[in-house]
């Protein structure tokens, strides 16, 4: 906690997806890590090399503006950059107390240390700093600003259907990508099973995606909405054509009705089980934000799914609470629909005689 203290990092707090500290702040971090600890010999290399202006200028400005007056503003005040000395190398220089006295030029005046407060207080006086301050006392003429130079609205476009585009096109190029991805995912042709896919995929892959989320919402680049809107949608064909390669493979040899209707509204069917699935798992994942505490719940929300679908029991022993579990489960309607549309069809409409279902059971 000392360290912390000393670097100014005491209240400061982030975590994977939430960054809080800039670059020289890092820095000092990776400082405090090195005193730290019983350590005998530290060897620090351009230990300042990193650090934000507050810890090496006091958080004062000492000077800004064109760059080829610095070293007029620094000659005004008395100090001269050697000619075989860097200027980045002497800009450091000049505000440290050990270092400054060797620029000094005026020979006929003896040196006294120049604080950083008195350097920004002269730059007012240098006729650059003079310049600049008149520049912005001055009121901008609201005329000559151009109307695409300045955003307006939250989002930066004016209209909600200019956002949709770029959100559109944004994930459209991120499918475009990932392209080889999405082509093997299909070809494993299992994504209907949301058990499996969404468990495997869905979850990991949204959480890789969250850091990125977070980063561009809090930027104003897009709303919630507008993410999650288009990820679904441009996700639908996927899904529609991984349904097709397992409808198309699995419900002939499952032997249920072959009529082509029957057929589509299986695939159907399936589809919006594919989505509800997918929908679940990214919902938990996002929960979450973390994939162990999303393979553990998702675990959890499979197993009360599964265990709320429907099993065998007595109807005096069924509790009248039970009943709203079970229809709160989505396989409860998915396994309806699928018997509904199986036992309506044609194939069940014929009465099969008695002599044919002896010859039906004993082959």
């Amino acid at each position: 906690m000392l360290v912390l203290d000393l670097a100014g990092l005491v209240e400061l707090k982030g975590d994977e997806l939430v960054r809080v500290i800039c670059g020289g702040q890092r820095k000092r971090v990776t400082t405090g890590e090195m005193l730290f600890g019983q350590t005998g010999v530290l060897f620090m290399d351009e230990i300042s090399t990193g650090l934000d202006s507050s810890t090496t200028s006091d958080g004062q400005i000492v000077c800004h503006g064109p760059c080829e007056h610095l070293l007029d503003f620094f000659e005004s005040m008395g100090f001269e950059c050697p000619e075989r000395k860097g200027v980045a190398d002497f800009l450091q220089e000049i505000t440290l107390k050990k270092d400054q006295e060797q620029y000094w030029a005026r020979r006929d005046e003896p040196h006294r240390f120049v604080t950083v407060k008195e350097s920004v207080k002269a730059f007012q006086y240098f006729h650059v700093g003079r310049g600049i301050e008149d520049e912005l006392s001055t009121p901008f003429d609201k005329s000559k600003n151009r109307p695409a130079s300045l955003a307006t609205k939250k989002y930066g476009v004016e209209k909600k259907k200019e956002l949709l585009k770029a959100v559109f096109y944004r994930e459209r190029l991120l499918i475009k990508r990932n392209h080889d991805f999405n082509i093997f995912e299909t070809l494993q042709s299992k994504r209907w099973d949301f058990n499996n896919s969404s468990t495997e995929n869905e979850s990991p892959m949204t959480i890789d995606k969250l850091p990125v989320f977070y980063k561009q919402r809090d930027l104003n680049f897009y709303p919630a909405w507008a993410y999650a809107l288009f990820t679904w949608i441009l996700n639908i064909p996927i899904a529609c054509l991984e349904v097709a390669i397992w409808v198309a493979v699995t419900y002939y040899l499952i032997g249920v009705d072959p009529s082509v209707a029957s057929l589509f509204k299986q695939l159907l069917l399936l589809i919006f089980v594919n989505q509800m699935g997918s929908a679940l798992f990214q919902a938990t994942a996002a929960t979450s934000r973390n994939i162990i505490i999303a393979d553990t719940f998702g675990t959890f929300v499979l197993l009360m799914i599964f265990g709320l679908e429907g099993f065998l029991s007595s109807k005096d022993d069924i509790k009248s609470w039970w009943i709203v579990g079970y229809r709160s489960s989505p396989l409860v309607y998915y396994k309806n629909v699928i018997l509904v549309n199986e036992f309506l069809s044609d194939e069940w409409s014929h009465v099969v005689s008695q002599w044919s279902f002896y010859f039906y059971f004993l082959c």
